[in-house]
């Protein structure tokens, strides 16, 4: 066994809320990702058609300086994913309090009070760090980083996902 696979099993062994951790919590888990999934980008979809007014984008995107150099970046180059843009993170900031809630809710029914929780270990911590650092980097990759080159005829291609795509 290499350092790599020892690394990933020992991050797998020691997540936090593994999916294994009951019978009951792999069956909610797998249904309600799946869900969540569809859910999330569908509000995306529906909030890009119905907030399709760059006043609007603009005062949501106004609650995120962070994304301030995104958000130039395509309303410059393509009004359409500038506004889906604002409508992914708008409904983003909407449904992720409520899938975090429903989430946990579910693992307090499946696991919590049946009293099956898995020792906490630092491990975990390792676990949850790595998960914490591969979320982070795909989040700035979609939603922070401008790239200094861009051509119009591969809008894709510049680690920017424009309109119709950039939701999903």
């Amino acid at each position: 066994m290499t350092n790599g696979e020892s690394f990933n099993e020992l991050i797998r062994a020691n997540a936090a809320a593994p999916s294994d951790e009951t019978e009951e919590y792999r069956r909610f888990n797998n249904q309600f990702s799946m869900i969540t999934m569809n859910f999330m980008i569908a509000c995306a979809y529906l909030a890009s058609f119905i907030l399709y007014d760059e006043v609007a984008a603009s005062k949501i995107l106004s609650y995120f300086p962070l994304l301030n150099e995104r958000s130039s970046f395509l309303l410059d180059r393509d009004i359409s994913s500038y506004m889906s843009f604002a409508a992914t993170v708008g409904s983003i900031f909407v449904t992720a309090p409520l899938t975090i809630a429903i989430f946990a809710r579910g693992y307090w029914i499946t696991v919590v009070v049946p009293r099956k929780c898995r020792r906490v270990s630092p491990a975990t911590f390792l676990s949850m760090a790595f998960s914490f650092l591969v979320s982070s980097i795909l989040v700035a990759i979609a939603f922070i980083h401008v790239p200094t080159t861009y051509d119009p005829r591969w809008p894709g291609m510049a680690f920017i996902l424009f309109w119709p795509v950039f939701p999903a």
